[in-house]
């Protein structure tokens, strides 16, 4: 019996299934496939470490300061839903999202959350928005870039962003200037530097591949 040998988007693409890469920093892969988003696992913790898997997005640090890795605008935002302010932008992003065939899953345990747009598995399929209810508007905003971007692609399927990485990172460089315009709207600039940051620190491990293996077993 012939053996079949891997491509090298096959290869890539398995790869990618199993570290759950994608737009962001999502972890794994359910339903639609958790391909884009920042990495959610969180523990609310004062001082010390975090005991959970992985780092902590919601968490206070060893004088009480209240951190979030992931989601700094959160820290002087705080949680869009519920929050006057913003209740009808987030009303507004799940019925657009659900009026285009798309999925919202809102994460309701603190310390097992998943900020990420997850395309769908084959071309056409649309994708799942999952986030957690503590989550900033910022965060909101730029899940639902992604899911914007997909939209506009025609839902191309995660086999497709996979396989080009430069897209993805595309896609993240709208989602970031998200967040960073969404920093200067409420006169946040202090936090666009960590938001940059994060942005940079997706542009290695979306386009340096190597890096990935270690970053998820870290992590």
């Amino acid at each position: 019996m012939a053996v079949h040998k891997q491509t090298p988007s096959e290869a890539l693409f398995g790869n990618l299934i199993s570290f759950g890469i994608g737009f962001g920093i999502g972890r794994g892969i359910s339903g639609a496939g958790q391909l884009a988003g920042r990495n959610a696992d969180n523990a609310n913790v004062r001082g010390g470490n975090a005991d959970v898997a992985g780092p902590s997005r919601l968490a206070y640090d060893s004088k009480g300061i209240f951190k979030s890795e992931y989601d700094p605008m959160v820290e002087h935002l705080g949680p869009a839903r519920g929050n006057p302010t913003f209740d009808a932008e987030v009303d507004h992003i799940i019925k657009h999202v659900e009026a285009n065939g798309g999925v919202v899953i809102i994460e309701t345990d603190p310390t097992k959350s998943r900020m990420s747009y997850g395309p769908g598995l084959r071309p056409g399929e649309t994708g799942t928005l999952t986030i957690n209810k503590t989550s900033s508007i910022s965060a909101w905003r730029h899940e639902y870039d992604h899911f914007l971007l997909d939209l506009e692609n025609g839902y191309a399927g995660s086999r497709y962003y996979l396989e080009n990485p430069d897209i993805m990172w595309e896609g993240e460089i709208r989602a970031y200037q998200r967040e960073i315009d969404t920093a200067y709207e409420f006169g946040l600039e202090s936090v666009i530097p960590r938001l940059e940051e994060l942005k940079n620190r997706r542009k290695l491990q979306l386009l340096n591949p190597d890096v990935w293996p270690s970053y998820y077993q870290d992590g």
